[in-house]
């Protein structure tokens, strides 16, 4: 089970306040949508004359508006919608183009709004990602139907699967899927893209049986609908990221489903993850999609779910976020939110012309649906001049960005804005979001995990003026751009995120305005195009090397329990170290990549490992201007830290059981608990602390036939890291009947509280006691008292003088016991005597642990000393008439009494003194 990392959020109740330096590793993009004109063009409208160069100025001077925005807001990338419905933002193979950008469908804009986006995000240091709908055709708000001579409609008819007024290409269609996987090689083979991304529109939400004719050509005969429709997607995501691998691996491929993962229990078990803690959802059973098969298969980069949900509404952001971000590690993948901006006053620029209240809502995207209902709302609160709410304002956002912060568990958080329209026209988000979390530009982070070649370092970085320059190398790569004050004299924080510049694909960067050789000197390192950064140089510094780090622990070839430390010695002068784990000696695919300033990293922080399977490690070095130093390899074999005994979903266990788990080593401390819930928290009912690897859990814990949950967890490099929860039942262990203590039968009491006890019975689950005046115990005259497990005694207050009858009884499993024997006891006046001023001092004093009964008088008296319960009854005598004079002391012999509340009476010459103690 995944641990909740130990921190306590807070939420801000006005705008966000800045935090702590940004990371330096962090995605950050928008939805750029171009489907019905939602965020681009939206103003300059669709060109209906091939080569318009009115309408195409108009085009691009509005997107150089959006990419201008982006680059301002320290945005590193953007998904730019280029296939919505079967049709294409650049120059397709295979579909026409798109409706969204000309008029009519399919004719030739006279210009590559794709190749424009690339050339013009590329020279501000943005990512590209080709975003598109791999289904979609034709929903009800299309003007006019697609079935122009290269619509599928007329080329390919049978591909089409209408639901309702909507349609898709059918998934269930093998040649659907290759044609999906065409358009991407496609796309990748002629554009310079960074990225492929795919929305939530899969199968549409209402199919009921209208792809029969597929299930009977192409379903298994065992197999169930359901899993076969979603093992189509599956089919068709693997192809594409295949695809993808074997002609440009660097190019990411992500996918961005419903926020909330809805396929239950069974599900998560088989994926061997911990099930979504909020399940309300409609994409596994709905539209057929199934994100965490993906993750599993390996068959996408990234995974951006639409938490579209506010932080502690009932699907509450932070729970989701921290629940993506480890299944994220879990599969070794990264995790970048998708934002919904839906709170947010924005101007907007131009009306639909659509009747939208008539889409339905099958027809649409997840993020297409939050854009038009917003419009819808737009302009529905302009007439009955409404306010917008603000449930999604600034302050919001910061603070789900700074969840996927403090989340993260890949060294790369992420985060994906929807829409790209409300993020740069909405007044001052941008300014207040730079400010407060996007106050650095930061690197995308790296797929560490593909083969990658190593570029070595750039030479030869001077200054001209405002632009800087220096040799590039060989390959397909990028750079990272920093610039350094004179006045910094610790360059081991140089390559920090505040002195990163940007981003250039190209060797030459324009520097901006206050920045220049006088106040700075500048570094420049290789970024590939996976996102790996390599080693910096510095201007003007002549190359050395990085001495090489040495490896301390683990020992090569040992066996190690998981989780465990990776340590090594400092390297001087060093910045980082980046920790690198293979399942290969050559290192040619890495299983985990980490950056770190100290000389430690635990484990929990990487992917998790494989029981009994071999790994290699190293450590590389890095030093501001010289080659990076390499460790040697160590090889070592993986042991998890897991429980021994008991076996999870054991039954019949003893109530004391024997619980054991994997040493991780000398000095370590456990600690065990057991819980009655898996979530534990506030179902714990047992915990402690211990060196040992076994524990016999104590008496009076567990009862029987009960279910128990068990873990046991070490905190490694500050981190708390758990077992697996274990699951167990206990026994069914019948108790015996209680057997009454107190009141003894036939006992006279005094007072009005009666305490009734009995004899311990750790079997039991629980205690009835019953109190009557008749022997019957008639429902309505009878006192109850319930007790739980291990609790051995209860008192009545407030008791009326009389005559009663007593019982008990224990339960088991849903069972209880016979009653007890009967007890009959009287009820009178506390004690009968009635109190009388003493003339003289009497007092209790407690010396070296033992009680004394100090007495001050005038004359030889006798006395008798008295103990009773607080009930009243008589529990022993002290004194009995004895004469003493003067000032004495009288030690009280209270050894016997059990635990509890007694009253001592003084008598002399027939008067009273009450004296109350505990014991």
């Amino acid at each position: 089970m995944y641990m909740r990392k130990l921190f306590t959020f807070i939420l801000f109740t006005v705008v966000c306040i800045a935090f702590a330096q940004s990371p330096k590793h962090e995605f950050r993009a928008t939805w750029l949508a171009t489907v019905w004109h939602l965020d681009w063009p939206k103003t300059s409208g669709a060109i209906t004359t091939t080569g318009d160069t009115r309408k195409i100025a108009a085009q691009k001077k509005e997107m150089l508006e959006i990419l201008d925005s982006l680059s301002a807001a320290n945005m590193n990338a953007v998904f730019f919608q280029v296939r919505s419905r079967c049709d294409a933002m650049y120059n397709s193979k295979y579909e026409p183009w798109s409706s969204d950008i000309v008029s009519p469908r399919g004719l030739d804009p006279g210009y590559d709004p794709l190749q424009f986006v690339i050339d013009e995000g590329h020279k501000r240091g943005l990512e590209v990602h080709a975003w598109m709908n791999p289904y979609r055709y034709e929903s009800s708000i299309s003007d006019t139907p697609w079935n122009g001579p290269n619509d599928y409609a007329t080329t390919h008819p049978d591909w089409i699967l209408d639901i309702g007024n909507s349609s898709i290409l059918n998934p269930g269609m093998p040649e659907v899927r290759q044609r999906i996987t065409d358009v991407v090689d496609d796309v990748i083979g002629k554009y310079d893209v960074d990225g492929i991304v795919f929305d939530d529109y899969f199968y549409l939400q209402g199919i009921v049986n209208e792809d029969s004719r597929e299930q009977q050509m192409y379903k298994p005969a065992d197999m169930d609908v359901k899993d076969w429709r979603r093992n189509n997607v599956n089919a068709m995501i693997a192809q594409v990221y295949k695809r993808i691998q074997e002609v440009k691996p660097y190019v990411r491929f992500g996918v961005s489903p419903a926020g909330i993962w809805d396929a239950g229990k069974a599900a998560a078990d088989k994926y061997g993850i911990n099930n979504s803690p909020i399940t309300a959802g409609f994409q596994y059973n709905g539209i057929y999609s199934d994100p965490v098969a993906w993750l599993n298969e390996g068959s996408i980069d990234y995974i951006s779910p639409q938490i579209y949900w506010t932080i502690d509404s009932k699907s509450d952001y932070r729970v989701l976020s921290e629940w993506w971000s480890y299944v994220g590690r879990h599969f070794n993948r990264h995790f970048y939110s998708s934002h919904t901006l839906s709170g947010l006053d924005a101007t907007l620029t131009k009306s639909f012309k659509m009747r939208l209240e008539t889409v339905p809502s099958f027809a649409l995207s997840g993020i297409e649906r939050s854009a038009i209902m917003e419009q819808l709302d737009a302009e529905k609160r302009m007439m009955i001049k409404a306010p917008i709410s603000r449930a999604f304002g600034t302050n919001e956002i910061c603070n789900q960005v700074q969840c996927n912060r403090d989340y993260d568990e890949n060294d790369a958080p992420g985060s994906v804005f929807y829409s790209t329209l409300k993020f740069y026209t909405t007044d001052r988000f941008i300014n207040i979001l730079r400010a407060n979390k996007f106050n650095t530009k930061v690197l995308p982070p790296a797929i560490f995990w593909k083969q990658h070649a190593d570029y070595g370092m750039v030479s030869n970085i001077a200054v001209s003026g405002s632009s800087l320059n220096w040799n590039a190398v060989t390959g397909n790569v990028r750079y990272a751009v920093y610039a350094i004050p004179l006045s910094e004299v610790n360059l081991a924080t140089a390559l920090n995120a505040k002195n990163l510049l940007g981003i250039s694909y190209s060797n030459k960067y324009t520097l901006p305005k206050g920045i220049s050789a006088t106040s700075h000197t500048f570094a420049v390192a290789v970024l590939d195009r996976f996102g790996n950064e390599y080693a910096p140089s510095l201007k003007g510094v002549s190359v050395t090397q990085t001495p090489s780090p040495t490896l301390i622990s683990p020992a090569s070839g040992a066996p190690v329990v998981l989780p465990t430390l990776f340590e090594w010695n400092a390297v001087p002068g060093a910045t980082l170290y980046r920790l690198e784990v293979s399942e290969k000696a050559d290192f040619s695919i890495l299983l985990a990549a980490r950056e770190t300033a100290q000389t430690s990293l635990s484990s929990a922080k990487l992917f998790p490992m494989a029981k009994d399977k071999s790994y290699y490690w190293r450590v590389i070095s890095r030093k501001l201007g010289a080659k990076d130093g390499v460790s040697v390899i160590r090889g070592f074999g993986a042991m998890p830290f897991n429980m021994i005994t008991p076996a999870n979903n054991s039954e019949n266990l003893s109530l004391t059981p024997n619980i054991s788990w994997t040493s991780v080593g000398n000095g370590v401390t456990y600690r065990i608990e057991i819980a009655e819930a898996n979530t534990f928290g506030s179902a714990i009912i047992f915990s402690k602390e211990l060196k040992e690897t076994s524990f016999i859990i104590p008496e009076e814990i567990l009862v029987g036939f009960s279910t128990y949950y068990v873990r046991v967890i070490i905190k490694v490099g500050g981190q708390d890291e758990s077992t697996d929860v274990v699951t167990f039942k206990t026994g069914e262990y019948i108790p015996n009947v209680p057997v009454l203590l107190s009141p003894t039968n036939g006992v006279s009491l005094n007072g009005k509280d009666i305490l009734v006890s009995w004899q311990k019975e750790p079997f039991a689950k629980s205690f009835r006691v019953e109190l009557a005046k008749d022997n019957n115990f008639l429902p309505r005259q009878t006192k109850i008292k319930s007790t739980e497990a291990f609790t051995y005694q209860v008192t009545y207050k407030d008791i009326d003088p009389g005559t009663y009858y007593l019982r008990a009884r224990s339960e088991y499993s849903t069972l209880w016991t016979a009653w007890s024997d009967v007890i009959v006891f009287s009820l009178g006046d506390i004690v009968g005597v009635k109190e009388q001023k003493i003339v003289a001092d009497v007092s209790l004093i407690t010396t070296n642990g033992e009680r004394q009964l100090i007495v001050n008088i005038e004359k030889p008296t006798k006395i008798e000393v008295t103990v009773y319960s607080v009930q009243g009854s008589k529990v022993g005598s002290i004194l009995e008439k004895q004469t003493i004079e003067g000032s004495c002391s009288i030690s009280l012999p209270l050894l016997e009494l059990p635990t509890g509340a007694y009253l001592l009476r003084v008598q002399m010459d027939g008067m009273v003194k009450t004296l109350k103690f505990i014991k």
